[in-house]
Protein backbone atom coordinates (compact mmCIF):
# COMPACT_ATOMS: atom_id res chain seq x y z
CA UNK A 1 0.00 0.00 0.00
CA UNK A 2 1.41 3.42 -0.64
CA UNK A 3 0.15 7.13 -0.49
CA UNK A 4 1.86 9.76 -2.11
CA UNK A 5 5.18 8.37 -2.15
CA UNK A 6 7.03 5.29 -3.38
CA UNK A 7 7.07 3.70 -0.09
CA UNK A 8 5.61 0.59 0.76
CA UNK A 9 3.51 0.83 4.20
CA UNK A 10 1.55 -2.18 5.27
CA UNK A 11 -2.51 -1.76 6.16
CA UNK A 12 -2.34 -0.73 9.30
CA UNK A 13 0.17 2.41 8.68
CA UNK A 14 -1.32 3.25 5.47
CA UNK A 15 -5.00 3.69 7.45
CA UNK A 16 -3.29 5.81 10.27
CA UNK A 17 -1.62 8.25 7.56
CA UNK A 18 -5.34 8.00 5.95
CA UNK A 19 -6.58 9.15 9.08
CA UNK A 20 -4.60 11.69 9.90
CA UNK A 21 -4.70 13.30 6.86
CA UNK A 22 -7.84 13.39 6.46
CA UNK A 23 -8.53 10.74 3.94
CA UNK A 24 -12.07 9.38 5.38
CA UNK A 25 -13.20 7.85 2.37
CA UNK A 26 -10.17 6.04 1.62
CA UNK A 27 -9.85 4.77 5.21
CA UNK A 28 -13.16 3.32 5.27
CA UNK A 29 -12.70 1.64 1.72
CA UNK A 30 -9.96 0.25 3.57
CA UNK A 31 -11.08 -0.70 6.85
CA UNK A 32 -14.00 -2.53 4.24
CA UNK A 33 -11.22 -4.51 2.67
CA UNK A 34 -10.89 -6.14 6.31
CA UNK A 35 -7.62 -7.75 7.78
CA UNK A 36 -6.87 -4.76 9.85
CA UNK A 37 -4.81 -5.74 13.03
CA UNK A 38 -6.69 -3.41 15.09
CA UNK A 39 -4.24 -4.21 18.05
CA UNK A 40 -1.45 -3.93 15.76
CA UNK A 41 -2.91 -0.36 14.93
CA UNK A 42 -3.44 0.43 18.71
CA UNK A 43 0.58 -0.30 19.20
CA UNK A 44 1.81 2.05 15.87
CA UNK A 45 -0.45 4.90 16.67
CA UNK A 46 0.71 4.65 20.43
CA UNK A 47 4.78 4.45 19.62
CA UNK A 48 4.11 7.17 16.98
CA UNK A 49 2.15 9.13 19.75
CA UNK A 50 -0.71 10.21 17.35
CA UNK A 51 -3.60 7.88 19.06
CA UNK A 52 -5.40 10.95 20.15
CA UNK A 53 -5.71 12.24 16.79
CA UNK A 54 -7.07 8.80 15.39
CA UNK A 55 -10.15 9.00 18.17
CA UNK A 56 -10.70 12.06 16.72
CA UNK A 57 -11.27 10.54 12.85
CA UNK A 58 -13.08 7.51 14.06
CA UNK A 59 -15.35 8.40 17.49
CA UNK A 60 -18.35 8.69 15.10
CA UNK A 61 -17.17 5.89 12.27
CA UNK A 62 -19.20 2.76 12.97
CA UNK A 63 -17.05 0.47 11.02
CA UNK A 64 -14.33 0.54 13.68
CA UNK A 65 -14.79 -1.85 16.55
CA UNK A 66 -15.92 -0.54 19.61
CA UNK A 67 -13.10 -1.96 21.80
CA UNK A 68 -10.70 -0.41 19.75
CA UNK A 69 -12.85 2.98 19.69
CA UNK A 70 -13.03 2.90 23.57
CA UNK A 71 -9.57 2.41 23.75
CA UNK A 72 -8.57 5.35 21.81
CA UNK A 73 -10.83 7.60 23.61
CA UNK A 74 -9.04 7.06 26.93
CA UNK A 75 -5.79 7.90 25.12
CA UNK A 76 -7.70 11.28 24.05
CA UNK A 77 -9.35 12.30 27.47
CA UNK A 78 -5.56 11.28 28.90
CA UNK A 79 -3.92 13.69 26.80
CA UNK A 80 -7.10 16.41 27.07
CA UNK A 81 -6.66 16.55 31.00
CA UNK A 82 -3.23 16.73 31.00
CA UNK A 83 -3.47 19.67 28.29
CA UNK A 84 -6.11 21.39 30.78
CA UNK A 85 -3.73 21.14 33.69
CA UNK A 86 -0.91 22.48 31.09
CA UNK A 87 -2.77 25.53 30.07
CA UNK A 88 -3.71 26.06 33.64
CA UNK A 89 -0.50 26.55 34.58
CA UNK A 90 0.59 28.01 31.69
CA UNK A 91 -1.81 30.71 32.79
CA UNK A 92 -0.36 31.20 36.25
CA UNK A 93 3.49 31.54 34.69
CA UNK A 94 2.56 33.80 32.17
CA UNK A 95 0.57 35.97 34.71
CA UNK A 96 3.62 36.06 37.21
CA UNK A 97 6.04 36.83 34.19
CA UNK A 98 3.39 39.70 33.31
CA UNK A 99 4.09 41.16 36.71
CA UNK A 100 7.55 40.61 36.27
CA UNK A 101 7.99 42.34 33.29
CA UNK A 102 8.66 39.11 31.07
CA UNK A 103 7.84 38.60 27.76
CA UNK A 104 7.23 34.83 27.50
CA UNK A 105 6.75 32.53 24.23
CA UNK A 106 4.63 29.63 25.01
CA UNK A 107 5.60 26.56 22.27
CA UNK A 108 3.44 23.99 21.13
CA UNK A 109 1.92 21.14 23.43
CA UNK A 110 -1.53 22.50 24.95
CA UNK A 111 -1.01 25.74 23.06
CA UNK A 112 -0.52 24.31 19.80
CA UNK A 113 -3.39 21.83 20.61
CA UNK A 114 -5.81 24.29 20.36
CA UNK A 115 -4.99 27.01 18.03
CA UNK A 116 -3.84 24.85 15.04
CA UNK A 117 -6.18 21.60 15.21
CA UNK A 118 -9.09 23.40 16.99
CA UNK A 119 -9.33 20.28 19.87
CA UNK A 120 -7.60 20.93 23.37
CA UNK A 121 -7.11 17.32 23.38
CA UNK A 122 -5.22 15.97 20.18
CA UNK A 123 -1.84 17.40 20.52
CA UNK A 124 0.16 17.30 24.33
CA UNK A 125 3.66 17.35 25.32
CA UNK A 126 5.45 16.37 28.23
CA UNK A 127 6.39 19.34 29.25
CA UNK A 128 5.88 23.34 29.15
CA UNK A 129 8.49 25.07 26.67
CA UNK A 130 8.68 28.75 27.05
CA UNK A 131 10.92 31.31 25.52
CA UNK A 132 12.19 34.55 26.89
CA UNK A 133 14.39 37.14 26.23
CA UNK A 134 18.14 36.19 27.05
CA UNK A 135 18.47 38.75 29.98
CA UNK A 136 15.27 37.49 31.17
CA UNK A 137 16.76 33.71 32.41
CA UNK A 138 17.57 35.21 35.66
CA UNK A 139 14.47 37.05 36.24
CA UNK A 140 12.36 34.10 34.82
CA UNK A 141 13.96 31.21 36.88
CA UNK A 142 13.12 33.71 40.17
CA UNK A 143 9.33 33.71 39.07
CA UNK A 144 9.38 29.81 38.57
CA UNK A 145 11.46 29.46 41.64
CA UNK A 146 8.86 31.60 43.78
CA UNK A 147 6.02 29.24 42.18
CA UNK A 148 7.56 26.65 43.91
CA UNK A 149 9.48 25.08 40.66
CA UNK A 150 13.24 23.30 41.33
CA UNK A 151 15.52 23.06 38.67
CA UNK A 152 16.00 18.98 38.21
CA UNK A 153 19.33 18.99 37.21
CA UNK A 154 21.54 22.58 38.16
CA UNK A 155 24.96 21.35 37.80
CA UNK A 156 24.02 21.23 34.77
CA UNK A 157 23.20 24.77 33.70
CA UNK A 158 26.36 25.74 33.11
CA UNK A 159 27.14 23.55 30.11
CA UNK A 160 23.35 24.28 28.78
CA UNK A 161 24.20 27.55 28.67
CA UNK A 162 27.50 27.05 26.60
CA UNK A 163 26.12 24.73 24.24
CA UNK A 164 22.43 24.15 24.18
CA UNK A 165 19.23 26.32 23.76
CA UNK A 166 17.16 26.27 26.70
CA UNK A 167 18.11 25.42 30.90
CA UNK A 168 17.55 21.87 32.50
CA UNK A 169 13.89 21.64 33.30
CA UNK A 170 11.89 23.48 36.15
CA UNK A 171 10.00 20.61 38.03
CA UNK A 172 7.24 20.82 40.53
CA UNK A 173 4.80 18.48 40.97
CA UNK A 174 3.78 16.92 37.36
CA UNK A 175 4.66 20.01 35.86
CA UNK A 176 8.22 20.34 33.90
CA UNK A 177 8.97 23.74 32.52
CA UNK A 178 12.09 24.14 29.81
CA UNK A 179 13.07 27.67 29.16
CA UNK A 180 14.53 28.95 26.33
CA UNK A 181 16.76 31.64 25.24
CA UNK A 182 16.73 30.50 21.48
CA UNK A 183 15.11 27.81 19.59
CA UNK A 184 17.75 26.29 17.64
CA UNK A 185 21.69 25.10 18.18
CA UNK A 186 24.48 23.11 16.80
CA UNK A 187 24.35 22.90 13.22
CA UNK A 188 22.57 25.63 12.38
CA UNK A 189 23.24 28.50 15.28
CA UNK A 190 21.02 31.29 15.08
CA UNK A 191 20.86 35.12 17.44
CA UNK A 192 18.62 34.65 20.17
CA UNK A 193 16.85 37.77 18.71
CA UNK A 194 16.23 36.27 15.82
CA UNK A 195 12.96 34.64 17.33
CA UNK A 196 11.66 37.87 18.42
CA UNK A 197 11.23 39.74 15.00
CA UNK A 198 7.98 39.86 13.70
CA UNK A 199 6.48 38.33 16.77
CA UNK A 200 2.72 38.59 17.36
CA UNK A 201 0.14 39.35 20.49
CA UNK A 202 -1.77 37.26 21.56
CA UNK A 203 -4.04 36.44 24.64
CA UNK A 204 -5.04 34.00 27.13
CA UNK A 205 -8.01 34.55 29.22
CA UNK A 206 -7.11 37.92 29.56
CA UNK A 207 -3.52 37.24 30.04
CA UNK A 208 -1.40 38.51 26.93
CA UNK A 209 1.73 36.67 25.50
CA UNK A 210 3.40 36.36 22.58
CA UNK A 211 3.28 33.96 19.84
CA UNK A 212 5.77 33.55 16.80
CA UNK A 213 5.35 34.62 13.30
CA UNK A 214 4.09 31.57 11.08
CA UNK A 215 7.48 31.28 8.97
CA UNK A 216 9.75 30.93 12.22
CA UNK A 217 6.91 28.83 14.57
CA UNK A 218 7.55 26.45 11.30
CA UNK A 219 11.30 26.70 10.98
CA UNK A 220 11.61 26.13 14.89
CA UNK A 221 9.27 23.08 14.36
CA UNK A 222 11.30 21.52 12.07
CA UNK A 223 14.39 21.86 13.66
CA UNK A 224 13.07 20.56 16.03
CA UNK A 225 11.77 17.04 14.18
CA UNK A 226 15.01 16.79 12.61
CA UNK A 227 17.05 17.32 16.00
CA UNK A 228 15.17 14.42 17.08
CA UNK A 229 15.45 12.02 14.01
CA UNK A 230 11.85 12.27 12.62
CA UNK A 231 10.41 10.60 15.77
CA UNK A 232 7.65 10.42 17.02
CA UNK A 233 5.31 11.00 14.23
CA UNK A 234 3.40 13.76 15.86
CA UNK A 235 6.54 15.74 15.64
CA UNK A 236 5.93 15.91 11.92
CA UNK A 237 2.01 16.31 12.43
CA UNK A 238 2.93 19.46 13.92
CA UNK A 239 4.52 20.69 11.06
CA UNK A 240 1.48 19.57 8.66
CA UNK A 241 -0.56 21.75 11.46
CA UNK A 242 1.19 24.64 10.83
CA UNK A 243 1.23 24.49 7.11
CA UNK A 244 -2.54 24.14 7.36
CA UNK A 245 -3.47 26.14 9.57
CA UNK A 246 -1.26 29.14 7.94
CA UNK A 247 -1.76 28.01 4.65
CA UNK A 248 -3.07 31.64 3.20
CA UNK A 249 -0.32 33.45 5.55
CA UNK A 250 3.12 31.77 4.65
CA UNK A 251 5.15 33.56 2.51
CA UNK A 252 7.34 31.01 0.47
CA UNK A 253 10.04 33.04 -0.56
CA UNK A 254 10.31 34.44 3.49
CA UNK A 255 10.48 30.63 4.43
CA UNK A 256 13.52 29.62 1.92
CA UNK A 257 15.25 32.58 2.81
CA UNK A 258 15.01 31.67 6.57
CA UNK A 259 15.88 28.37 5.54
CA UNK A 260 19.40 29.42 3.99
CA UNK A 261 19.90 32.08 6.75
CA UNK A 262 19.68 28.74 9.08
CA UNK A 263 21.43 26.48 7.05
CA UNK A 264 18.70 24.39 7.11
CA UNK A 265 17.47 24.64 3.28
CA UNK A 266 17.54 20.78 2.98
CA UNK A 267 16.30 19.71 5.86
CA UNK A 268 13.50 22.40 5.62
CA UNK A 269 12.46 21.06 1.50
CA UNK A 270 12.88 17.25 3.03
CA UNK A 271 10.63 18.22 5.80
CA UNK A 272 7.73 19.77 3.77
CA UNK A 273 7.90 17.48 1.35
CA UNK A 274 7.65 14.36 3.82
CA UNK A 275 4.63 16.43 5.49
CA UNK A 276 2.93 16.75 2.02
CA UNK A 277 3.54 13.04 0.92
CA UNK A 278 2.23 11.28 3.87
CA UNK A 279 -0.08 13.84 5.98
CA UNK A 280 -1.42 15.58 2.87
CA UNK A 281 0.20 19.28 4.32
CA UNK A 282 -0.45 21.96 1.98
CA UNK A 283 2.74 22.96 -0.03
CA UNK A 284 4.09 24.78 -3.31
CA UNK A 285 5.28 22.36 -5.81
CA UNK A 286 7.85 24.64 -6.91
CA UNK A 287 8.65 24.69 -3.02
CA UNK A 288 10.15 21.03 -2.76
CA UNK A 289 10.88 20.08 -6.29
CA UNK A 290 14.46 20.54 -5.90
CA UNK A 291 15.06 19.16 -2.58
CA UNK A 292 14.23 15.37 -3.58
CA UNK A 293 18.34 14.58 -2.77
CA UNK A 294 17.60 10.78 -1.60
CA UNK A 295 14.28 11.41 -0.91
CA UNK A 296 13.22 8.04 -1.04
CA UNK A 297 15.62 6.36 1.04
CA UNK A 298 15.08 9.21 3.37
CA UNK A 299 11.49 9.12 3.31
CA UNK A 300 11.76 5.25 3.87
CA UNK A 301 13.84 5.66 6.87
CA UNK A 302 11.53 8.23 8.52
CA UNK A 303 8.52 5.97 7.66
CA UNK A 304 9.95 3.33 9.56
CA UNK A 305 11.25 5.19 12.11
CA UNK A 306 7.55 6.48 12.82
CA UNK A 307 6.78 3.43 14.32
CA UNK A 308 10.14 1.27 15.47
CA UNK A 309 10.50 2.59 19.36
CA UNK A 310 14.12 1.10 19.42
CA UNK A 311 15.83 2.55 16.95
CA UNK A 312 19.12 4.52 18.30
CA UNK A 313 19.12 8.16 18.14
CA UNK A 314 22.86 8.26 17.33
CA UNK A 315 22.83 5.85 14.81
CA UNK A 316 19.26 7.27 13.30
CA UNK A 317 21.07 10.88 13.03
CA UNK A 318 23.60 9.64 10.91
CA UNK A 319 22.18 9.38 7.53
CA UNK A 320 20.24 12.52 8.39
CA UNK A 321 23.69 14.32 8.27
CA UNK A 322 22.41 14.01 4.59
CA UNK A 323 20.24 16.78 4.65
CA UNK A 324 22.57 19.40 6.21
CA UNK A 325 23.87 22.13 3.85
CA UNK A 326 27.08 21.54 4.19
CA UNK A 327 27.65 17.77 5.20
CA UNK A 328 31.18 17.78 5.89
CA UNK A 329 31.28 20.01 8.59
CA UNK A 330 27.82 19.01 10.30
CA UNK A 331 29.39 15.09 10.86
CA UNK A 332 33.14 17.19 11.66
CA UNK A 333 30.42 18.66 14.41
CA UNK A 334 28.77 15.91 15.67
CA UNK A 335 31.98 13.41 15.84
CA UNK A 336 33.56 15.96 17.66
CA UNK A 337 31.52 18.64 19.34
CA UNK A 338 32.42 21.08 21.84
CA UNK A 339 33.66 19.82 25.74
CA UNK A 340 30.21 21.10 26.60
CA UNK A 341 28.16 19.13 24.36
CA UNK A 342 30.29 15.99 25.06
CA UNK A 343 29.61 16.83 28.65
CA UNK A 344 25.45 16.91 28.32
CA UNK A 345 25.43 14.15 25.95
CA UNK A 346 26.93 11.46 28.60
CA UNK A 347 25.89 13.29 31.66
CA UNK A 348 29.78 14.09 32.80
CA UNK A 349 29.73 15.97 36.08
CA UNK A 350 32.54 17.75 36.96
CA UNK A 351 35.44 15.70 35.67
CA UNK A 352 37.59 17.02 32.95
CA UNK A 353 39.65 14.07 32.16
CA UNK A 354 36.41 11.73 31.98
CA UNK A 355 35.33 14.37 29.32
CA UNK A 356 38.05 14.21 27.33
CA UNK A 357 37.65 10.38 27.21
CA UNK A 358 34.33 10.48 26.39
CA UNK A 359 35.57 13.53 23.41
CA UNK A 360 38.00 11.02 22.22
CA UNK A 361 35.49 8.22 22.15
CA UNK A 362 32.47 9.77 20.85
CA UNK A 363 32.98 8.84 17.44
CA UNK A 364 33.03 5.26 17.99
CA UNK A 365 29.76 5.18 20.10
CA UNK A 366 27.90 7.44 17.93
CA UNK A 367 28.62 4.37 15.54
CA UNK A 368 27.83 1.93 17.91
CA UNK A 369 24.55 3.90 18.61
CA UNK A 370 25.73 4.13 22.22
CA UNK A 371 22.73 6.42 24.04
CA UNK A 372 24.32 9.34 26.19
CA UNK A 373 22.57 10.05 29.57
CA UNK A 374 22.11 14.16 29.75
CA UNK A 375 19.75 13.96 26.52
CA UNK A 376 18.85 13.33 23.27
CA UNK A 377 23.03 12.34 21.61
Amino acid sequence: MMLNTKITLNKEEELIFMLLSGRHSEALDLIMEGNINWGELLRKSDIAQVSPFIYRSVKDKGAVPRDVVKKLETRYLGSLKRNILHMKEIETVLKAFNEGGIDCVPLKGAVASEALFGDAGVYSGSDIDLLVRPQALGPAKKVLEDLGFKQLRPELEEHYLADHYHLPAYVRDEFSIELHWNLTHMYHNSLPLYWWEDIRMSELNGITYFSLSPERYLMYSIFRVYSHGYRPLRFLLLVSGILSAYQKELEWKRILSMARSLKMKRVVRFTIHLARDLLDAPAPEHFIEDGLFMYKGLCKKATEGFFNKDISHSRNMIKYMLLQDNVFLSILKRLFPGMAEIQLRYGIRGSFTKACLYYLLNPVLLILGKKGFGRHA
